[in-house]
């Protein structure tokens, strides 16, 4: 069983709430500096100092968990036997409908479809193949892409991404163009279309 969700969840709630406790310390720190009158030096540099150290401690929780927030979903790509993602590009009534399933456990399938043509390929990734894709979809994560909301142009292809995780499903459509618009959403192009080279032995290159 996959236990890295939880145990990253847990890790940002604590740490969402030791900024809050470091925030308020310094609000409260920097209210009294501003209301006290001090006459002793030493103090003085005392209080300004740990109003420092408590405004830069937060900002490196805060960044911390940041991080973590915005990199939760990637690492929960593929990650479970019960996870896919399903990349889908083309037109099947013009030059032809690409469609590549890729499993957790690295299982693969590639599907070209055109017009009555249809062609089917299944292969089981290599582990380190499978680790590839991981990282590549971590670093260039589908969802962070944002979908062009100009209709598409006749006969123009689409490339549709959909990422299931357990009982979570989410799906995006994009126009061709997109990808020429998003640099990282043509590296995903380009990985998908390396795996469907791979898993049909070069019979799909679209």
């Amino acid at each position: 069983m996959n236990t890295k969700p939880r145990s990253y969840s847990k890790n940002r709630k604590k740490r969402i709430i030791i900024t809050y406790f470091y925030i308020d310390i310094t609000i409260n720190l920097l209210n009294d500096l501003r209301m006290q009158s001090y006459s002793d030096y030493t103090a003085f540099c005392s209080v300004r100092f740990w109003v420092c150290y408590t405004a830069a401690t937060a900002a490196m929780v805060l960044n911390s968990s940041s991080r973590l927030m915005n990199t939760q979903d990637s690492w929960e790509l593929l990650d479970t036997s019960n996870s896919s993602v399903r990349y889908q590009i083309g037109n099947p009534h013009f030059e032809g409908q690409t469609t590549v399933v890729i499993q957790g456990n690295g299982a693969a399938s590639v599907e070209f479809v055109r017009e009555t043509e249809k062609r089917s390929y299944l292969k089981q990734l290599a582990p380190e193949r499978l680790e590839e894709v991981r990282s590549t979809l971590a670093a260039y994560d589908p969802r962070k892409f944002t979908a062009s909301q100009k209709d598409l142009v006749p006969d123009e292809a689409q490339i549709q991404i959909e990422i299931v995780e357990g009982d979570r499903t989410w799906v995006r459509t994009f126009r061709d163009q997109d990808r020429w618009d998003q640099s990282n959403l043509q590296k995903d192009v380009e990985l998908f279309g390396s795996v469907a080279y791979e898993v049909s032995d070069g019979n799909v290159q679209f």
